[in-house]
């Protein structure tokens, strides 16, 4: 396929020369930016001008972008905001939010324009090469910029993207079709089809002007192009592509519609690579432009596959730290106590079975098994945790009694159980799936969830309003843990239990995504909980996916996120952060993998929320917040490893 259009694009020239960069001028924004005029050899004796974006430098490598412009006399100065439209200065916004930008003049625009010659006018180069296409000129124009990013000693070459408007959203699709050093694509109003253009089909071989592939003119008269954008993308597969288009477009009037055919055939492709999400259609309203909500949308998705690399690096250094820095103590023989020290092992033990798969170090699975063993041992040391006894009658609590480590006991077993089933996926813990299973039997017999018409759905009594919210932490936390039995074991009889619990656990939400407790209201660990529910209402999602999970999930993320940040992109939380950071990690972690696509916000948020904690609220000695209370240094440290776990996934 990529010879048979290749074919049609013309013949190149027969070498490549060298790239011989120079740098004309180099100066400094007061936002840190360094702007650099450039220059770089494509043809033996012709350079192509250039404009070359680099923010302030973190240690390692960064992200870099190719920024291809429409069709202005200005070119490269409409993008980086010198000259033209400055809503399309997207290029020093891209810049601005941490990427290396190159954004280079295309053929016939800007200072490539001849001394009396029209811009985009292509007659000059048909004189030159009368055998080649200026489309074929645009695919060995951006591979040379491409190696100029990779010649760059501050460049990550393996996160390097295209983004385009207009034409040059045209040419981003050629240059990722053909050169797969370009790992992710957007193209703003240039994804269309030639047989969904049937007014203007011959834009693409004018006799005059801009001419595109002159090998297209009598195909297209005849209404038999010999491929179509359609077989593009699919040389670019599995590769992320998101695509734009409008629906009041003069320039391209049919490209939303074509577009929107051309995703129908597409995504099978896609999800035959098992990536389907890979794939993005936005189809907005007005007139041909790169609007701001698009150009956002743009910038997530770049940032959802050119920063996560660099955030997998980040993120795993600080897993490593904080594993090595931290450990839980012995069991105590308090039975309140006890218990609080069986999750914080579970947590710790967590941290290591997603850590090994993140750092591809399967040793850290057998240090999580010795951890997880510890907490098993100590759910009957003494008069303490009660375990899989779980202490006392259930009757009194569900009474309306205030007895806090009896729904400490209660949710310490349904997390060890979580953690049980981890460490059975391992393949290194043969003994875990009883243990789980004694867990279940506790949770569903002794404490007589399964004799309830709600099924997991307990609450403290209304003469105590001060505590309804950590009962639904427990229910959710519950519920979770016996529906991944479940999965697991293939074991059925708990089925109704399940659907019941989360059925009765959605019917309590309220129209703001909260339940009845309001976050940020009690002070005590509510964000906490809140993201428990959350993380549960995910799993439900992947494992009931005819429920009401979904929808409950998300409106409860959002209204976790307005609470735990605040408009400036700073976490806060009225309760206890430690703990908090890392259960809202793995929530997010969650609603990413559940999302329909990685501009979903969760993974957004996730990023953004990771980045931020790394730079302000880490020491390098393996602390967040300078809290040296192991649990909360566990809990964050499993929500780091979680994400960490998770970014290995998406890669793969």
């Amino acid at each position: 396929m990529a010879e048979h259009i290749l074919a049609t694009l013309g013949t190149p020239p027969p070498t490549v020369p060298p790239l011989a960069p120079e740098t004309l001028r180099m100066w400094r924004t007061a936002e840190g930016i360094e702007w650099r005029k450039v220059r770089f050899q494509t043809e033996l004796g012709e350079f192509i001008p250039a404009y070359l974006l680099v923010p302030p430098r973190p240690e390692g490598s960064m992200p870099a972008l190719v920024v291809l412009h429409q069709t202005v006399p200005q070119g490269k100065d409409e993008v980086v905001g010198i000259h033209g439209d400055p809503e399309l200065a997207y290029a020093l916004d891209l810049a601005r939010r941490g990427y290396v930008v190159l954004a280079p003049d295309s053929l016939a625009a800007g200072e490539r324009v001849g001394k009396g010659e029209e811009p985009w006018s292509t007659a000059p180069f048909y004189r030159m090469h009368p055998g080649w296409s200026a489309v074929g000129k645009a695919v060995w124009d951006g591979q040379r910029a491409v190696d100029y990013l990779v010649s760059l000693p501050f460049v990550d070459r393996k996160c390097i993207g295209v983004i385009g408007h207009s034409q040059g959203g045209i040419y981003a699709i050629f240059l990722a079709a053909f050169d797969p050093r370009v790992k992710v694509v957007v193209s703003s109003c240039g994804l269309m089809t030639f047989a969904g253009d049937p007014t203007r089909p011959l834009r693409w071989a004018r006799d005059q002007g801009w001419i595109g592939i002159p090998a297209l003119r009598e195909p297209l008269q005849h209404g038999a192009p010999p491929w179509d954008f359609h077989q593009l993308v699919a040389l670019i597969a599995p590769r992320p592509f998101l695509a734009t288009a409008a629906t009041e477009d003069r320039i391209m009037p049919h490209a939303a519609p074509a577009l929107e055919a051309l995703a129908l055939a597409v995504h099978p492709l896609y999800a035959a690579y098992r990536m389907p999400d890979r794939f993005k259609v936005s189809v907005f309203p007005g007139p041909h432009a790169f609007p701001p909500a698009e150009q956002e949308r743009a910038f997530t998705w770049l940032d959802r596959f050119l920063k996560a690399p660099r955030l997998e690096i980040e993120v795993g250094a600080a897993v490593t730290t904080m594993l090595a820095a931290h450990q839980e103590g012995a069991m105590t023989d308090s039975s309140y106590f006890a218990a609080i020290s069986a999750d914080s092992l579970a947590h710790y033990a967590l941290a290591h079975f997603w850590a090994a798969e993140g750092l591809n170090r399967p040793e850290l699975t057998d240090k999580g098994v010795q951890l997880l063993q510890q907490a098993v041992n100590g759910a009957t040391v003494g008069q303490g945790w009660a375990g899989w006894g779980l202490g006392a009658p259930w009757d009194a609590f569900q009474d309306g009694s205030t007895n806090s480590p009896k729904q400490v006991y209660t949710y310490t077993t349904a997390r060890v159980g979580l953690a049980l089933l981890e460490a059975s996926r391992s393949g290194k813990a043969p003994w875990a799936p009883e243990e789980a299973h004694r867990a279940t039997r506790s949770l569903v017999e002794q404490v007589g969830y399964n004799r309830f018409p709600h099924g997991i759905a307990f609450r403290y009594s209304d003469a105590d309003p001060d505590r309804p919210y950590t009962v639904h932490n427990v229910n959710a936390v519950t519920a979770q843990f016996l529906l991944d039995w479940q999965s697991v074991s293939g074991d059925q009889r708990y089925r109704d239990l399940v659907r019941r619990s989360f059925d009765y656990l959605i019917s309590q939400q309220d129209p703001d995504g909260q339940w009845v407790y309001r976050l940020g209201s009690t002070g005590r660990n509510d964000t906490v909980h809140h993201a428990l529910i959350v993380e549960a209402l995910y799993d439900c999602a992947r494992k009931l996916p005819k429920g009401s999970c979904r929808g409950t999930a998300d409106r409860a993320l959002t209204a976790l996120m307005e609470h735990f940040v605040d408009s400036n992109g700073a976490i806060t939380d009225p309760g206890d952060p430690p703990w908090a950071l890392g259960e809202v990690l793995i929530a997010l972690q969650s609603g990413c993998e559940a999302g329909s696509d990685y501009t979903d916000p969760a993974c957004a948020w996730r990023d953004a929320i990771v980045q931020r904690a790394l730079a302000h609220d880490y020491n390098p000695e393996g602390y967040f917040y300078n809290n040296h209370n192991p649990r909360a240094q566990g809990w964050i440290a499993a929500g780091l490893a979680r994400v960490l776990a998770g970014l290995q996934v998406e890669k793969r």
